[in-house]
């Protein structure tokens, strides 16, 4: 994480670290916890990892990745 977004935003780091410990445990982001002083926070980084997790599974058999090898 950028040194600069952690100053202006001093909850988004703890809260990632938090939201992957528990996707990591869970291996799923289904009942997801997370503290009510940094609800809305980690509210959107959830949405916002769910997000990147849907769009890798629409690409998951896209085999170009416009890469052009030689």
């Amino acid at each position: 994480l950028d040194e600069a977004v952690a100053t202006m935003y001093p909850l988004i780091k703890p809260s990632f670290e938090d939201l992957a410990n528990q996707i990591i445990t869970n291996q799923s982001l289904e009942n997801i916890s997370y503290p009510d002083d940094s609800k809305y926070t980690s509210m959107i980084l959830l949405d916002a990892i769910s997000t990147s997790l849907n769009k890798a599974l629409e690409n998951e058999g896209d085999t170009d990745t416009g890469v052009i090898t030689p």
